[in-house]
């Protein structure tokens, strides 16, 4: 499975979190938690029902993807500065056979596993811990992609 990041190759020079919402739009900084819910509120408001996104979040040398849209959502992290490391994708139901597509801010459909989904509120609850700490949920699994 290959994700935006190994399409194109991000730069985050800014210490303070970048979100990337849209391609027709610049990138968000956010400063808060608070700040990082409300962009992914209005953005999920934002995207048609039959086109869920995925939504990158670029902090702390780390790139986070992030589907909205569906009532199930993954969260996929890769080290992206100093150099590229290797990416991660959370794991839901394991005997889940049913996946999702989510549409890149491009436009390119992109179908992740059922076994890598799990319910949007977890996925939501591991990026804004991730946000705050810098450090992959605990709490979940996870498996290499």
């Amino acid at each position: 499975m290959t994700s935006a990041l190994t399409r194109r190759k991000p730069s985050n020079t800014s210490p303070l979190p970048i979100l990337q919402c849209s391609e027709a739009e610049p990138a968000a900084t956010i400063r808060t938690c608070l700040e990082l819910d409300g962009a992914l509120h209005k953005t999920e408001l934002r995207s048609a029902l039959d086109r869920p996104i995925i939504v990158s979040m670029y902090t702390r040398g780390f790139h986070l993807e992030i589907g909205l849209g569906l009532p199930r959502s993954f969260v996929s992290i890769q080290r992206c500065e100093p150099k590229l490391g290797p990416r991660v994708i959370t794991v839901g139901d394991v005997r889940s056979h049913e996946g999702a597509v989510f549409f890149l801010l491009r436009g390119d459909s992109f179908e992740i596993p059922g076994r890598n989904l799990l319910p949007s509120s977890d996925a939501r609850r591991i990026f804004r811990e991730f946000f705050n700490t810098g450090v992959a949920s605990t709490s979940f699994y996870w498996e290499a992609s």
